[in-house]
């Protein structure tokens, strides 16, 4: 978990695997999009560029450079080819079945007990989103199991931005890209 860049206290207890710490969604986006990237830590940023409406170019932010590696790029491979299953056979699927994301994906839901929170984090091999709903007090929580899941609350965000980057002829050709094949 550090080597992809967690930073959140971790405690030191088997269901750590599970779930059962509380890690900022920037954090655990930041962590897939290394995996998606074999192990190379990746950086979020927000903004490339921002245009005007006849589309010149106002300021181009950098973009910051990956620090070396300290995954195995293999055991990222395996996971992504686990996650494009959560996404094609999984919770995830109504990225493909309501979101009509083509190209190659692969992703994660979440949902913690008592359905106080939900998530999901979705990426492509150039793109990586994450989205979380629910309340910073744990004890407000969504009325049943229905709601709270991260695929009923969450996908639909990350599903809504890959759907219409992907339909922007701008982007277009990123749903094309593959992952590498472990």
């Amino acid at each position: 978990a550090r080597n992809l860049g967690i930073k959140a206290d971790l405690p030191e207890v088997p269901s750590l695997a599970l779930g059962v710490a509380s890690v900022p969604l920037r954090e655990m986006t930041a962590a897939y999009a290394t995996i998606a990237n074999e192990g190379k830590k990746v950086e979020p940023y927000a903004l490339l560029s921002i245009e005007n409406s006849k589309g010149e170019q106002l300021d181009i932010f950098e973009v910051p450079g990956p620090p070396k590696s300290k995954v195995d790029p293999e055991n990222c491979r395996i996971l992504v080819d686990m996650l494009r299953a959560a996404v094609d056979e999984g919770t995830g699927n109504a990225i493909r079945s309501k979101y009509k994301v083509a190209g190659q994906f692969a992703g994660k839901t979440g949902t913690t007990q008592d359905y106080a929170d939900g998530w999901f984090i979705g990426f492509s091999p150039d793109l990586t989103a994450g989205c979380w709903v629910g309340a910073d007090d744990p004890s407000i929580h969504f009325r049943n199991m229905a709601y709270g899941q991260g695929g009923f609350m969450a996908l639909p965000v990350v599903g809504r931005f890959f759907s219409q980057t992907y339909s922007d002829s701008r982007f277009k050709a990123l749903s094309g890209n593959q992952f590498a094949s472990p």
